[in-house]
């Protein structure tokens, strides 16, 4: 299998022609967030005083049980819950580059 480096003034590629490497897809980070653990903090909400959320009082002052985009502390509270889950399923984390994860024994990489 051959391998190909490209390299323009601009943009560093990598390609494995010939060769169905996975599905590439693209997700909406701001819903990721909130499938965090929880956050550290105490995060106090006020909701709007007109055209609330239905259910919720106009002015309304709610507290955060989790993550929530937008937060300076939600990214990292969404690398901790993925570390963990990924972790948890087998797969170890590079040393050299934290957020890469390798399956050990496979060809798989996430």
């Amino acid at each position: 299998m051959r391998q190909q480096l490209r390299h323009s003034p601009s943009i560093l590629s990598w390609s494995q022609p010939a060769k169905q490497v996975g599905l590439l897809s693209f997700h909406d980070a701001t819903a990721a967030f909130m499938q965090s653990s929880g956050i550290e903090r105490l995060l106090l909400l006020g909701m709007p005083s007109q055209q609330p959320p239905p259910g919720i009082f106009p002015g309304e002052v709610r507290v955060a049980s989790g993550s929530i985009y937008g937060a300076t502390d939600a990214p990292r509270q969404w690398y901790l819950h993925l570390r963990t889950t990924l972790l948890r399923r087998g797969l170890q984390e590079c040393a050299l580059e934290k957020g890469l994860f390798a399956l050990r024994g496979s060809a798989d990489f996430a």
